[in-house]
């Protein structure tokens, strides 16, 4: 069974959200995601919203269908709303500006999942077979110039910005019980890690995802973001468990 919550802000300090967010379930599949649209350039909110739309259309279409796709087709068929997405918002965006937006998603279907990433929007793991510490995993990688060179942290892809798209896939089996949260960097940048871990853990134990979104988001704003900040938290356990 699966259980989630979204939180989607454009901050103390923007005028403008450009961040989206979604969460598309039926108890035993979902899409959730995140999208940032990229500061300082034409129509972020546009191309993130776009992301938004083109998957809410995928996820209803998975929805009604007799015949769902498994988790490596419909991967393939979410790669393809991503690249139709890439490809009108470039032919969209007048000459000489730049439009783009960060993408991260969770595809659940059939006891497996899959990340789709681009950017530098992030999903974390909090697996439910807990060591004494419990252990934090980070599931994607930022694309953006590394600490140390010019230009450092500067998105090195996006949906809607540059001539090609680079997705990066990961799939694999459901572990059984834990959280994923996806979130934009005005979460992470200002959330110590330490943080997530304490309440994507407290979240996993049991504690209602409100207090567990409450507590990240809270110490993000305790450390003055300056940026949209969206979370996303996807709680699932297996049907018969009593943990939660």
């Amino acid at each position: 069974m699966i259980s989630s919550l979204l939180v989607c802000e454009k901050g103390p300090v923007r005028p403008v959200n450009q961040d989206r967010a979604g969460r598309f379930e039926d108890g035993t599949s979902g899409l959730y995601l995140v999208a940032d649209g990229m500061g300082g350039h034409y129509g972020g909110e546009k191309a993130s919203s776009a992301v938004l739309d083109g998957m809410a259309d995928w996820w209803e279409r998975f929805r009604v269908s007799s015949q769902r796709p498994g988790i490596v087709q419909g991967t393939e068929q979410l790669r393809d709303v991503l690249g139709r997405i890439h490809r009108s918002i470039r032919s969209n965006t007048p000459p000489g500006l730049v439009c783009g937006t960060t993408v991260t998603a969770l595809l659940i279907a059939g006891g497996e999942y899959a990340l789709l990433s681009c950017g530098d929007s992030r999903c974390y793991l909090l697996p439910g077979c807990f060591p004494l510490i419990p252990s934090l995993r980070q599931m994607t990688h930022d694309d953006v110039v590394p600490p140390g060179r010019q230009d450092a942290g500067k998105l090195l892809c996006a949906v809607g910005a540059g001539s090609g798209l680079q997705i990066t896939v990961t799939t694999a089996p459901l572990p059984s019980g834990g959280v994923f949260a996806l979130c934009s960097d005005g979460i992470y940048k200002y959330c110590p890690r330490k943080v997530i871990v304490r309440e994507l853990f407290r979240c996993a134990r049991g504690t209602p995802m409100t207090a567990a979104a409450s507590g990240i988001v809270s110490a993000a704003l305790m450390n003055k973001t300056q940026d949209n900040y969206s979370l996303v938290l996807v709680r699932f356990r297996e049907k018969n468990s009593e943990r939660f």
